[in-house]
C-alpha cells in the first residue's frame, strides 16, 4: 500500500532539509586569529572522495558569517572531530554563542591534543579525527560549501571493531533528531539504542554569588498599566555582513558609526546610509571601542590583551598592554570621561564566571590604576553626561553596577544598580538625556530600559536573541546583534513620541 504524501507549501519548502534527520553532527575545531582554539558543532559534513580522501563542510554565510567560517577562510585548515553519544551534552553547549571576549574552550572544559600536520588542536574523547586543508569554497545559497583535503587522520581503536565498524553497543554514535529553542535554552532530541532521548540544555551559565555592595534591586517586569508599558521600538536591519559585531560608537550624532568585528579582527565603518567598509585591522580580536575627543578610536583588543589606539587614518598602535608588569586578561569595554580619563574593563574570557575581572583607569599621562576588581566578566561601561556616575555591566553575574565618581575619577561609592533576569546578562550600556540607562541583554533579545533609580521601564525587542552593544546615533538607537551578524536600528517610541537620545560627551566641553 502506498504511503499518503503531504506536500510542503512553497513557503515551507526550506523545511525539506529536516527530512535528512537523524544527522551525525561533528565538532569542528579551528584556529582563532589570536592563536586560540575555537570549537563548534555542525551537521552538514560529509565525505566526497576516497582517493584522494576529501570532505565537504557547509557553513552559514547569510545573514551572518559563522565564526568557524571566518577562521577557515583565513587559516585554510580545520579538524573534524567525530563525537559519540557520550559527548551529546557538550556538543549542544558548544553550539551556543557568547559575547565578544568569551572563549568556548574555557566554558566547555574539553581536553585537546595536537594534530599531526596542522596548527589546529583536536578534541580528546572523540572517536576519530580528520585533519583538513581547504581546497576550494563555493557560495551555495545561504551557506558556503567548503571542500577540503584530508591530510591526516587518527582514531580511538577501542571504539571500533574490525574493518573500522563502530562499536555501537559500547560506544553509541551521536545521532541528532532536532531541537526546540527558547530564550531559556534548547531541548535537543537524540537517538540512542533505538530510543529518543531528550536533552535539556539551558542557555544560562552558573553565576557566582553576589559580591560586596549595596543590596541589589532586581529589575522586575514593567507595570501592566500606566506610562511604563508605552515604550515601543520598531527594529529594522540597518547594516549587515558582520561575523561577531560589537562596540558601536560615534561622536554622538555626526559622521560615521564604527563597529568592531571580534572574530574577523577588524574595525568597520558604517555610513548613515548603511554602507559598510573596513576601516582598520587590529591584528587581533577586538571586543569594544569608543571615540575620543581627538577623533582617535580607543579599541579593546581581547586577542592582543591590549588597549589600542586607531588614528583617523586607520593606523593602529598599542596604548597599554598591562599593569605593574602583569599582562591584561582581555580588555572588553571602554569609555572616556570629559577630562580625557579612559576607563576599560578587563575580563578573563576563558573563565568568565570567575570573579577575576577588573576595571582600569588610564589617565592622559599614561598611568594606569585599578578602578574596581573582583568581577565576573565585566564587559561594557558608560559614564553619565555630568561625569558623576559610571555604569558597568557584570555580564556573567547578570547585573549592572553604578559607581559615583569623585573629582579625580575614583569611585566614591559603589552599588548594584540592577539585577536582570533571563538570558546570559547585560552587555552594552548607554544613557539618554533623561538619565535612563539602556542595556543590551544578551540571550534575552531585548534592550532593557532602566530609570535613574534602577527600575525597569521597558524591554525593547531587538529582532534577535543576542544583542551585544548599542549606541545612540543620528537620533535613533543602534544595536549590534550577534545572532544575525548585523546592526539593527531601533526607532524608539515612548508614549506616542520619539524617545530621548543621548548627548555626546564632547558637547559638555
Amino acid at each position: 500500500m502506498d504511503t499518503d504524501k503531504t506536500p510542503l507549501s512553497a513557503e515551507d519548502l526550506w523545511s525539506c532539509i529536516t527530512f535528512f534527520r537523524p544527522t551525525r553532527p561533528v565538532l569542528v575545531t579551528t584556529r582563532n586569529r589570536d592563536g586560540t582554539v575555537h570549537v563548534a558543532p555542525f551537521a552538514w559534513c560529509a565525505p566526497i572522495s576516497a582517493m584522494p580522501p576529501m570532505v565537504s563542510l557547509a557553513l552559514l554565510t547569510t545573514p551572518r558569517r559563522q565564526h568557524s567560517l571566518v577562521n577557515i577562510e583565513r587559516e585554510k585548515q580545520f579538524v573534524v572531530n567525530l563525537p559519540g553519544h557520550d559527548l551529546s551534552a557538550d556538543l549542544v553547549r558548544a553550539s551556543y554563542r557568547y559575547p565578544a571576549g568569551v572563549y568556548k574552550r574555557g566554558i566547555l572544559g574539553f581536553e585537546y591534543s595536537p594534530s599531526q600536520r596542522l596548527d589546529v588542536l583536536s578534541i580528546k574523547r572523540c572517536r576519530a579525527f580528520l585533519e583538513c586543508r581547504l581546497n576550494a569554497s563555493y557560495l551555495t545559497g545561504d551557506h558556503t560549501l567548503l571542500v577540503a583535503d584530508v591530510v591526516a587522520a587518527s582514531y580511538a581503536p577501542e571504539r571500533y571493531q574490525e574493518g573500522f565498524i563502530p562499536d555501537v553497543e559500547a560506544y553509541p554514535p551521536c545521532l541528532h533528531l532536532g531541537q526546540i529553542s527558547s530564550p531559556e535554552g534548547q531541548i535537543h532530541s537524540f537517538m540512542v539504542d533505538g530510543q529518543v532521548e531528550a536533552l535539556d540544555a539551558p542557555f544560562n551559565l552558573p553565576c557566582p554569588m553576589p559580591g560586596p555592595g549595596a543590596s541589589a534591586k532586581t529589575a522586575a517586569p514593567p507595570d501592566v498599566g500606566g506610562e511604563r508599558n508605552q515604550w515601543k521600538a520598531n527594529a529594522a536591519v540597518f547594516a549587515t555582513g558582520f561575523a561577531c559585531p560589537d562596540g558601536p560608537c560615534s561622536n554622538g550624532g555626526q559622521g560615521d558609526l564604527f563597529v568592531v568585528d571580534w572574530a574577523v579582527g577588524t574595525v568597520r565603518r558604517v555610513t548613515p546610509e548603511g554602507e559598510v567598509t573596513d576601516f582598520a585591522d587590529t591584528g587581533g580580536m577586538p571586543a569594544g571601542a569608543c571615540l575620543g575627543a581627538d577623533g582617535h578610536l580607543a579599541v579593546c583588543g581581547t586577542g592582543r590583551k591590549a588597549v589600542l589606539d586607531v588614528s583617523p587614518e586607520g593606523a593602529v598602535t598599542v596604548t597599554a598592554d598591562g599593569h605593574q608588569g602583569n599582562p591584561f586578561l582581555g580588555p572588553n569595554g571602554c569609555a572616556f570621561d570629559a577630562k580625557g580619563n579612559f576607563y576599560f574593563s578587563d575580563a578573563d574570557g576563558f573563565h568568565p564566571v570567575d570573579p577575576s575581572g577588573r576595571v582600569y583607569l588610564l589617565r592622559p599621562d599614561g598611568t594606569t590604576e585599578i578602578f574596581a576588581e573582583g568581577l565576573a566578566f565585566p564587559t561594557k561601561l558608560c559614564i553619565s553626561a555630568d561625569g558623576q556616575c559610571l555604569y558597568l555591566a557584570e555580564t556573567f553575574a547578570s547585573r549592572i553596577h553604578r559607581f559615583t565618581l569623585d573629582e579625580r575619577g575614583h569611585a566614591r561609592s559603589q552599588e548594584i544598580f540592577a539585577d536582570l533576569c533571563g538570558g546570559i546578562g547585560p552587555v552594552g550600556l548607554t544613557l539618554d538625556v533623561e538619565g535612563n540607562l539602556y542595556a543590551a541583554h544578551f540571550g534575552k533579545g531585548v534592550v532593557a530600559v532602566l530609570d535613574p533609580a534602577g527600575s525597569l521601564l521597558a524591554e525593547l525587542p531587538t529582532g534577535g536573541l543576542l544583542p551585544t552593544n548599542l549606541a545612540f546615533w543620528n537620533g535613533s538607537l543602534y544595536v549590534t546583534e550577534l545572532e544575525a551578524g548585523c546592526v539593527m536600528c531601533l526607532d524608539v517610541d515612548r508614549c506616542g513620541g520619539k524617545g530621548p537620545v543621548a548627548d555626546s560627551v564632547w558637547d559638555l566641553k
